[in-house]
């Protein structure tokens, strides 16, 4: 679970059922999650007698405290709509979900990839100079000294 944020490409998880404890972590650490109508998601330990504290990290960071902590202290599941409303996933449409993403290019995704982590993991005043950086056509990265774009690497190169 430690290295989908280390992947170079999103990882994309698909609900038909039930997703309980690593299953639930899983669909909280992806990039995109996408389910049938009919799924369900839990982290049960509560239900038994447990504390799920492994699922709950990327669970408390994903939805709403409400929620993590509906989930986390009584084991019982949420509903697909329930999930979406509270932003566990991304759609509640798999099938049209996926062929939508299939269209996608690799190395488009690579790029939307660093560029989502980069967001999360920097400072408001860092995400500013990184979104300037990629208006347009030109949506590249820049971490660090390293950068993804001819033009942003030569703006780097003067400050």
């Amino acid at each position: 679970m430690q290295l989908i944020g280390r992947l170079p490409v999103p990882v994309i998880a698909a609900v038909d059922g039930l997703a309980a404890a690593a299953g639930c972590q899983l669909v909280a650490s992806a990039d995109i999650a996408v389910a049938t109508p009919g799924s369900r998601f839990s982290t049960p330990g509560a239900s038994v007698g447990l504390f799920c504290h492994t699922p709950g990290i990327p669970l408390a960071r994903r939805v709403p405290r409400a929620v993590s902590g509906y989930m986390l202290l009584t084991g019982e599941p949420i509903s697909g709509e329930e999930a979406l409303r509270a932003g566990l996933i991304s759609k509640v449409r798999l099938k049209k979900c996926l062929k939508n993403l299939q269209k996608s290019k690799p190395g488009m995704m690579a790029i939307a990839v660093r560029y989502l982590y980069s967001l999360i993991m920097t400072d408001q005043t860092s995400r500013n100079s990184i979104c300037c950086s990629c208006l347009g056509l030109r949506i590249q990265i820049c971490l660090g000294s390293t950068c993804f774009c001819p033009w942003i690497r030569i703006q780097s190169q003067l400050q």
